[in-house]
This record gives structure tokens, sequence and C-alpha cells, in this order.
């Protein structure tokens, strides 16, 4: 069983609570330590972001990388 991942060229993701935003836009959201502004279609501008890794923030939620920080197998 392999991985279903979000591919930025190909289908959105999917969006199971019906708000207009797939996964990655929740996940970004949900993340956020200064929530970004939705617009239509879950456009989000604005917003900040901490990353632990390289301890330092990022403006905007263009620069991001979503990853999974638990194998998917391991959820199961």
């Amino acid at each position: 069983m392999g991985a279903r991942r979000c591919d930025p060229s190909g289908p959105p993701d999917i969006d199971d609570d019906r708000d207009g935003c797939n996964t990655r836009q929740e996940v970004v959201k949900a993340e956020a330590v200064v929530a970004p502004v939705q617009g239509a279609n879950c456009a989000l501008t604005g917003g900040e972001w901490y990353s632990p890794y390289d301890d330092r923030l990022f403006d905007g939620p263009r620069g991001l990388d979503i990853d999974h920080l638990v194998s998917v197998p391991a959820t199961i």
C-alpha cells in the first residue's frame, strides 16, 4: 500500500470538510502561529509559521513544505 501525497501539478487533494481547502491548505492553516487570511477557493495570504528544524519564521504560505512527521503505515 503506497502513501497518497498531494501533487501540486495534479488534481487537488481531498477536501474532507468541504470548506474549499485541500489537505495541504488545512495543514498550513492549522500549523500557523499567526493565522493567514482565507480568501476565495481557500487562497491563503499572510500568516506566519515557525520551523523548529532551523529555528526561523516564515512569512506567507508559499515557501512552506508540508511533509509527514510520522510515516503513513505507522498511523494505520
